[in-house]
C-alpha cells in the first residue's frame, strides 16, 4: 500500500493551495475558499450554521451578559453545554453559563465538562431544579458521590486520560445498544 495519499484518495486544492481531502469519513468537504468567500446553507444539528458574513464588519460580537450570549446561539431544552477544565478547582465560568441557562429558563441540559471540581458543587442544585439533566465528563469530589450514589437523573459517561471510558449504566453505551 503505497504513503502517497493522493493515491489513496481524492484530493481538492484550497484557498491557500493545500491539497485536502475531498471526501473524510463518506461526507463530502468542501475544502476552504477564502475568508467569506462561502456561505454555508441548512441546518447542523440544530442552529443555523453561520460564517463571518453573519457577524458586524468590526468582528465584534461581543453582548451584555450571558443570557443575552445563550439566547443568541440559539440554547434550547435538551442541549449540550460544555467547558474546559483549565482553571481547575477555581473555575466559576462553567457554573455562571449554567445558571444563566436556569435565569433564562432552559431544563434538561447535558453538561460535557472536561472535568469538574469540589468548586462546582453547586451544580448539584442545578440537577436537581431540572436544569442540568446529566453530566458526561470527569466528576470529582460532591458531584462525584452525587453521580455514584445515583442521583444524577441521566446516565453519566466519564472520560478519563487517553480517552479511556468509564461508563455508569453500561447499557446505555455499549456498541450492540446503538
Amino acid at each position: 500500500m503505497s504513503d502517497n495519499l493522493s493515491e489513496r484518495v481524492e484530493l481538492a486544492q484550497n484557498a491557500v493551495g493545500r491539497r485536502v481531502p475531498a471526501m473524510v469519513n463518506g461526507k463530502p468537504q468542501i475544502p476552504f475558499l477564502g475568508a467569506a468567500k462561502y456561505q454555508p446553507h441548512g441546518r447542523k444539528a440544530a442552529p443555523a450554521i453561520c460564517s463571518n458574513k453573519d457577524y458586524p464588519e468590526n468582528g465584534d460580537k461581543r453582548v451584555a451578559d450571558l443570557e443575552t450570549a445563550l439566547r443568541k446561539c440559539g440554547l434550547r431544552d435538551g442541549m449540550v453545554i460544555s467547558n474546559h477544565h483549565h482553571l481547575r478547582d477555581g473555575d466559576k465560568v462553567a457554573l455562571m453559563a449554567l445558571e444563566a441557562a436556569a435565569r433564562i429558563g432552559v431544563k434538561d441540559l447535558m453538561w460535557f465538562p472536561s472535568a469538574s471540581f469540589p468548586s462546582q458543587k453547586s451544580a448539584i442544585e442545578l440537577m436537581e431544579k431540572g436544569v442540568i439533566h446529566h453530566i458526561e465528563g470527569s466528576m470529582n469530589g460532591p458531584l462525584g458521590d452525587y453521580c455514584t450514589k445515583g442521583k444524577m437523573r441521566g446516565w453519566a459517561c466519564c472520560v478519563r486520560m487517553a480517552g479511556v471510558i468509564r461508563r455508569s449504566r453500561m447499557e446505555k453505551y455499549t456498541s450492540t445498544s446503538r
